[in-house]
């Protein structure tokens, strides 16, 4: 995995062999519509917290700390169902999880 990483950043084992002109026009629109998934997303979100885009440059200071207002209250509702499901959730897993570990050290 390494080795792979060093020669795509062009590192040891010379530089990486060119692709065929097709996958650089796929690579291009796969990008192009994960962007366009990733802006829908995040205008979603910023829809969601009442955030404009005009307001957001106007007040940078008041923006981000109206955003983290709304994560610490968003967790702090949710913290008590994680707790709550944790009860039942994580004895099964780790039942689960040790049965499995001893199925594998029989083998």
């Amino acid at each position: 995995m390494i080795s792979g990483v060093r020669m795509a950043l062009g590192g040891e084992g010379g530089p990486a062999p060119r692709r065929p002109v097709g996958q650089g026009i796929g690579r291009t629109v796969s990008t192009i519509v994960k962007l366009a998934i990733l802006c829908f997303v995040v205008g979603f979100v910023l829809v969601f917290f009442d955030i404009q885009p005009e307001r957001i440059f106007e007040n940078f200071g008041e923006t981000v700390a109206n955003i983290w207002r709304s994560v610490i209250e968003t967790a702090e509702w949710a913290a008590p169902y994680v707790v709550t499901g944790a009860v039942i959730v994580l004895p099964i897993w780790a039942v689960i999880a040790v049965l499995d570990f001893l199925k594998r050290r029989r083998r």
